[in-house]
């Protein structure tokens, strides 16, 4: 049993040339979530995604007709597999880019480490100097009232210095494939292009 969603992206998957056993091997690996009602893939149809209430954003009678406006489409007796379809490639390929925008965040460091989720990571990274202290506030304020100098420590290897212009560069590299991509699929729908820009290194 499956999600509407993972079940649209399976029917994509066969719809884009993906060999039948090669999707449902994929779909049998997918995280399948305990909140949201589960579909069979035997019973299923393409009409059960668009009409289903994770899709369905809002329903009004019009004219005796039943007439629903969607995120994704807007249908009347009717439903637009095509729109459905951009639509649904729009949304990955936007999930794409923000998660290559986080990934150029970590290479040029902009952002901090995570903390130690440990007591021996905290020993370990402390050991090995792979923090910044922030002397000039432990003396200016924490040190006088006795807090902690945890509280002055950020956790970031001193040896990696954020590089702005180099994500600067390389972002702007980022946001050309991606509008280039979505003016790809806008005219030319097709997996390949979300293949395509998700293979791209920009740094």
């Amino acid at each position: 049993m499956y999600t509407q969603d993972q079940l649209m992206n399976y029917y994509l998957n066969v719809k884009q040339g993906l060999p039948l056993e090669e999707a449902k091997a994929a779909l049998s690996k997918a995280y399948v979530p305990n909140h949201k009602p589960m579909v069979s893939l035997d019973t299923w149809e393409i009409k059960d995604y668009i009409l289903s209430p994770s899709v369905q954003t809002k329903a009004q009678q019009k004219d005796n007709k039943m007439c629903y406006e969607c995120d994704d489409f807007e249908i009347e007796g009717k439903f637009d597999l095509a729109k459905v379809q951009y639509n649904r490639l729009a949304d990955r390929l936007d999930k794409a880019y923000e998660d290559k925008s986080a990934e150029l965040r970590r290479v040029f460091f902009l952002d901090d480490d995570k903390e130690p989720t440990s007591i021996e990571e905290l020993i370990e990274r402390l050991s090995k100097g792979k923090f910044t202290f922030d002397l000039k506030e432990w003396n200016r304020s924490y040190k006088k009232y006795g807090y902690s100098p945890m509280r002055c420590v950020t956790w970031r290897d001193p040896k990696n210095e954020p590089d702005q212009d180099g994500f600067d560069k390389a972002k702007e590299k980022l946001d050309a494939a991606f509008e280039t991509a979505k003016d790809e699929i806008t005219f030319t729908p097709s997996l390949d292009v979300l293949s395509k820009f998700q293979a791209k290194k920009f740094h």
